[in-house]
């Protein structure tokens, strides 16, 4: 009795009949490839079908994630909404600075003091930016006479 690994009686690939180098292999290199991209690409479908559903299901429960919302603001704040886009199209190119408030350097964002110059923009964190948005409450006092 002979003693190792037993041979496998499969020599051939199983998709194009070519004779494989290896005999722990079912597919020779041409054909693992294409089933491997055959099943990526049904996966990438499946994922975006997944995904899609998914977003409707969120924009319809989540409060604050619905579409409509978004574009009530856009036709309420259309010099932002424009200057929003133009800084979008140019924000990689830029280098971002640290928080002109704090000094933190990671999650940035972008503040725009002045919409009508869209591509000026102070960096700050989201705390101080939130701060920057806060509207200035006046406070009344009243004097007596």
């Amino acid at each position: 009795m002979k003693r190792g690994r037993p041979k496998l009686n499969r020599k051939n690939c199983r998709d194009c009949n070519k004779r494989l180098d290896g005999n722990n292999k079912s597919y020779c290199k041409k054909c693992t490839l294409y089933n491997h991209g055959r099943q990526a690409s049904h996966l990438r479908k499946d994922f975006l079908e997944r995904d899609k559903e998914y977003q409707r299901n969120k924009r319809e429960t989540l409060e604050g994630y619905k579409t409509e919302e978004y574009r009530e603001w856009r036709e309420k704040n259309p010099e932002k909404y424009e200057a929003y886009k133009k800084f979008q199209n140019i924000r990689k190119k830029i280098k971002k600075s640290p928080c002109v408030d704090c000094g933190r350097k990671s999650n940035i964002h972008g503040h725009h003091p002045d919409y009508s110059k869209p591509y000026e923009v102070i960096w700050v964190c989201p705390i101080h930016h939130k701060n920057y948005h806060l509207k200035p409450i006046v406070v009344m006092v009243k004097i007596n006479n």
